[in-house]
C-alpha cells in the first residue's frame, strides 16, 4: 500500500494509542488468516497514522498508552 493512500488521523487525533488493544487486534487477525475462511476477516487491522503502534515489552512500559508520532510531520 502506497503511503499516500494512508488516510490522515482525524483532527481530534491526540497520538495516544494503546499498544496492547492494537496488538491483540493484531494477533486477530493474523490467527483469523492462519485458520483461513471463506468470509472476510472481522479483526482486520488496515494501516492508518492513528491506530498503529509500536512493540514495547509488558515488562519494559510503565502502561499500556503510548504516544504514536509517525504521522506527525517534520
Amino acid at each position: 500500500m502506497p503511503v499516500s493512500e494512508i488516510p490522515a488521523p482525524p483532527p481530534e487525533y491526540d497520538g495516544q494509542i494503546n499498544l496492547k488493544d492494537f496488538w491483540r487486534s493484531v494477533t486477530a487477525e493474523v490467527c483469523r488468516g492462519l485458520l483461513g475462511s471463506a468470509h472476510q476477516n472481522p479483526f482486520l487491522v488496515s494501516p492508518s497514522y492513528h491506530y498503529w503502534a509500536p512493540w514495547i515489552g509488558p515488562n519494559t512500559r510503565r502502561e499500556d498508552t503510548v504516544l504514536n508520532t509517525e504521522y506527525a510531520v517534520t
